[in-house]
């Protein structure tokens, strides 16, 4: 294994969108968990929600340099209801990250999507389809977990990110 692996090291992935959610995967020389949650749905639900899991990190010896977070980038289509909402989101999230001295990746949903194409995530999905097999992968890399349609994005974006900074 690569380096980076014998220390602690913390890799969180964000949704920002109102059905989004926040992941996060923990990975120790000894052991590696994972967890998701929905979005929360205030400025303190998520400003709490990071606090916890970086609180957690660090109080087994890791540190906020070996934190990496990525956050979907997407762009606001003209008509499209809930953008407001996604934006706001999308803000309070930077802001939550930046308030805890973390400089967040932002990805976009076409990078980090295409590192699952190899496990069936075609470029020509859409809707339902799309959705459920994405569930369906973040199902099969997160076997202990409950995966929901709220929270396949976010640990596949926490997984992406794990493999990114993997050396």
């Amino acid at each position: 294994m690569g380096g980076r692996y014998r220390m602690n090291h913390l890799y969180i992935g964000v949704d920002p969108g109102a059905k989004g959610g926040i992941a996060y995967i923990y990975v120790r020389p000894w052991k590696n968990e994972s967890n998701a949650i929905k979005c929360p749905g205030s400025p303190i639900g998520m400003a709490d929600s990071v606090r916890r899991i970086i609180h957690y990190f660090t109080m087994d010896g890791g540190t906020l340099r070996n934190t990496f977070v990525g956050i979907e980038r997407v762009h606001s289509m003209p008509g499209q209801r809930g953008m407001f909402k996604f934006g706001t989101n999308f803000g309070m999230w930077l802001g939550v990250f930046g308030s805890n001295n973390i400089e967040p990746e932002l990805i976009s949903p076409q990078t980090w999507q295409t590192m699952y194409r190899k496990d069936g995530l075609a470029a020509g999905m859409e809707g339902t389809e799309r959705r459920n097999k994405k569930k369906s992968i973040a199902q099969d890399i997160f076997k202990h977990l409950k995966v929901t349609q709220l929270t396949s994005d976010a640990l596949l974006i926490a997984n992406y990110i794990k493999e990114e900074n993997n050396e």
